[in-house]
């Protein structure tokens, strides 16, 4: 289906038509603790081989139990960030229009050269770390 302007009016897509919007705030305290709910759902490899090691030694209620606080660990942490940052973020924006900000948006744009850059020098250093030192 064709997304035009749908101004504030909510539509239906697909086989059940159910309703919704595309403009959702996603830096609300809601839209941030689903994130970090899902962020803590979503399966890691760690979690795994925790579950694994407890199956193989006969604890499986021990190993998933584990698995469940890594989730909800994962789920508080992310969340908790997620709020962090928002709260940072609106403190930011009230400073938008000192000196270091003015500063930060001369140097926005070469971001990711500088990014580069740093990556590239520290891989340079370890490469020179790790020759023998008979070179």
């Amino acid at each position: 289906m064709a997304h035009g302007h749908h101004g504030h009016h909510g539509h239906r897509h697909g086989l059940f038509g159910g309703h919704h919007r595309h403009d959702p705030d996603p830096t609300s305290r809601r839209n941030l603790i689903g994130l970090g709910i899902a962020g803590g759902l979503v399966p890691s490899p760690s979690a795994l081989v925790v579950l694994l090691g407890a199956v193989a030694l006969g604890r499986t209620l021990f190993g998933a139990a584990l698995v469940v606080a890594y989730g909800v660990g994962m789920a508080a942490t992310l969340t908790a960030v997620g709020l962090l940052l928002v709260r940072v973020g609106d403190r930011l924006a009230a400073v938008q229009d000192g000196p270091i900000a003015g500063r930060l948006h001369r140097i926005a744009p070469y971001s990711a050269l500088i990014t580069a850059s740093l990556i590239l020098i520290v891989g340079l250093g370890l490469v020179v770390r790790s020759l023998p030192a008979t070179l």
